[in-house]
């Protein structure tokens, strides 16, 4: 019994715990800080190794490549670096560090476990350390930093500048695989410290001033960036947030504070969601400041006023080609913030007024408030009726305005009515299943004013026929083509074709069969509701035989009854049963009249090269359907039977047939 309990608690603990997924955008990395003068005991081994959400645990599936710890043991002092390059939840490494962290309390603790994606990267393969955390020594502090994102190496190289980075060289983290003489091995995030710290030092190490320059000239270059960090410098910590997840949790007796940007435990709980563009300065033992990066970057501002000057709150305003999104206040005031230089299309949306977009508003580098004040107008009405030939009303015709969701339905009396609509050119399309369908381009819609329409619909145009050949029998599966619109019928057993609910006009007929010559009828008069006779008597070719068919014979009558074998393979090849006279699309293969399935192979290689394309179609005498039975084969060759005509590249053939 001792050993079966054994085996069991073996298996259990060697099954590996999986926990819910979070349901969150995919992030290049994660990060976690913790800062506390009086690091709580078990806090760094379940924010690190044990909650459900621990930076280990993070570690498990996505982010793979290698882990980097910074930690300070008191605010002041040299911070301490360990990383390692493969993933931390399998390396045990990273759970002795932690377990040491643990016992020794550092003031402040930042970690990083990596998902690489650019830079000195080589995803899964267990073999370069983390970058993460950068460190560098500046005004008499250590000043280490970890990123979860990816943002523009250009736009960092460019904004950090030649100078700067001569003054400051890049290190790589000292890590031989990410050796910064190679331009494509230099990390982004390395080059985004390095501004954050150019920004700080240019303003006098004054860190919020300088972090909100740094991350400004950022944004009014680029709103494409992920760019969420935290920075430290052994007495402070700061982090932003832009395009990744970013949390965080105050202890209430300000024991400590932490940053993440996923909450470790199962559920959020009093875990605090960091919006983008925040920047949160930490300290020990006070509440996080929170400052707003929107406050220093350009924005679009003004008044929403309607046509007689009236307040209008509540108007919806986004930028169509960007995404910023705001509402006007009580006072009919807006401000459209966060923006990055470039030219903005803004549209006003009120469910009271149309909708109005001012297009090329333009945000210049250097600019911090663009004034757009804007006045709505009142939303346009269209009306109408709409009749058939004889001028009766048409009920339930569909009525639409092309480019948006407005449609209404004509009543009994054949009448419409739409309100609200937006102001401009439109196109107004009147649908209906019996009649033609007809639309009307560039109709005007107004302001606070009604656009009239008097629609008559067509009756439907009809294009009919009869199909004969000379002596007056119906012709079959003849393939017409319509153009204009382009559409395809097939005459039925009595030669007749159709087309219907067709526009009064001229069209164009052509009729298609292996048998029989293309034939192509122009200037087709269609009147409105009137129906256009199209009968037509089509020249017989002969009937097509496939190169080496042995039912063909050249010189004498009456043809022979060999070739069984190619009638077997067009069956086959058709999906049908073999052995019998058949028909594909009018090609016939009439050998094996007799039945015998034998499979002589005479004909098969040409029979291949035929449906391989090597070789086309001979129009000469030969057995036609109706004289499958020998019995019935004349003595005397038929009056008028064509004479041989190799026709290689048939056009009836390539498009009925192929």
């Amino acid at each position: 019994m001792k050993l079966i309990i054994t085996l069991l608690f073996t298996i259990f603990i060697s099954i590996p715990i999986v926990y819910g997924q979070e349901n969150e955008e995919p992030h290049n990395c994660r990060i976690t800080g913790i800062i506390s003068a009086d690091m709580p005991r078990g806090l760094i081994q379940d924010y690190y190794v044990d909650y459900p959400y621990s930076l280990e645990r993070l570690s498990e599936s996505a982010n793979i490549d290698g882990w980097g710890i910074a930690s300070y043991q008191s605010f002041g002092d040299t911070a301490i670096i360990d990383r390692g390059a493969i993933r931390a939840i399998n390396d045990i490494q990273y759970d002795v560090i932690i377990a040491g962290l643990e016992r020794t309390a550092p003031n402040i603790i930042l970690g990083h476990v990596r998902n690489c994606s650019a830079g000195c990267c080589a995803h899964g393969s267990d073999s370069i350390p983390d970058p993460h955390p950068f460190i560098r020594e500046k005004d008499n502090r250590t000043w280490t930093f970890i990123h979860n994102g990816t943002a523009s190496k250009p736009l960092l190289y460019e904004l950090v500048g030649q100078h700067y980075l001569i003054e400051n060289p890049l290190t790589g983290s000292g890590i031989a695989e990410c050796d910064p003489a190679d331009s494509d091995l230099v990390i982004d995030s390395e080059l985004y410290f390095l501004l954050l710290l150019k920004n700080i030092e240019e303003h006098d190490w004054n860190v919020v001033e300088g972090i909100i320059e740094a991350l400004r000239q950022i944004n009014v270059r680029s709103y494409d960036e992920a760019l969420n960090f935290i920075l430290s410098d052994g007495n402070t910590i700061w982090s932003y947030r832009l395009d990744r997840t970013l949390y965080y949790y105050t202890d209430p007796s300000y024991s400590f504070t932490a940053i993440a940007s996923r909450f470790p435990t199962q559920q959020q709980e009093d875990w605090i969601t960091v919006h983008d563009h925040e920047l949160l300065e930490v300290n020990a033992g006070v509440e996080p400041v929170i400052y707003d990066l929107c406050d220093y970057l350009p924005y679009v501002s003004g008044t929403i006023t309607g046509p007689l000057g009236e307040t209008v709150s509540t108007t919806y305003i986004n930028t169509t080609n960007a995404p910023f999104s705001t509402r006007s206040d009580a006072n009919s005031e807006y401000q459209i913030g966060c923006l990055s230089s470039g030219s903005y299309n803004i549209r006003y949306r009120h469910y009271y007024y149309a909708d109005t977009i001012i297009q090329n508003v333009e945000v210049q580098l250097d600019d911090i408030e663009v004034m757009q004040n804007v006045i709505l107008r009142y939303p346009g009405k269209l009306a109408g009726a709409v009749v058939d030939d004889n001028m009766m009303p048409l009920e339930d015709i569909r009525v639409s305005v092309g480019g948006t969701s407005h449609r209404a339905f004509t009543d009994e009396e054949g009448n419409f009515h739409m309100d609200s609509l937006d102001l401009g050119d439109f196109e107004i399309s009147f649908i209906d299943e019996y009649y033609n369908d007809t639309t009307l381009a560039d109709i005007h819609i107004a302001s606070d004013s009604t656009t009239q329409l008097f629609m008559v619909m067509h009756y439907p145009t009809f294009i009919t026929g009869v199909l004969t050949d000379s002596s007056g029998a119906f012709l079959e599966n003849i393939v017409v083509d319509l153009s204009n619109p382009s559409r395809t019928d097939t005459s039925d057993f009595y030669g007749e074709f159709s087309f219907d609910s067709l526009d009064a006009g001229n069209y164009e007929l052509s009729f298609y069969h292996i048998n029989y010559a293309d034939t192509i009828i122009s200037e087709i008069e269609a009147l409105a509701g009137d129906t256009a006779q199209v009968d037509i008597e089509l020249r017989f070719l002969g009937y097509p035989f496939l190169l080496g068919d042995a039912n063909m014979y050249y010189g004498a009558w009456p043809p022979r009854r060999i070739g069984n074998d190619v009638t077997y393979i067009v069956n086959y090849l058709s999906v049908i049963e073999a052995c019998k006279p058949c028909s594909i699309n009018g090609a016939w293969g009439s050998g094996d009249v007799t039945g015998d399935c034998r499979v002589l192979g005479s004909d098969v290689s040409r029979l291949v090269s035929y449906f391989r394309g090597f070789i086309g179609l001979d129009y000469c005498p030969m057995i036609p359907p109706q004289w499958s039975n020998g019995n019935e084969v004349p003595d005397e060759m038929p009056e008028g039977w064509p004479p041989c005509e190799n026709i290689p590249d048939h056009p009836v053939f390539n498009k009925v047939f192929r």
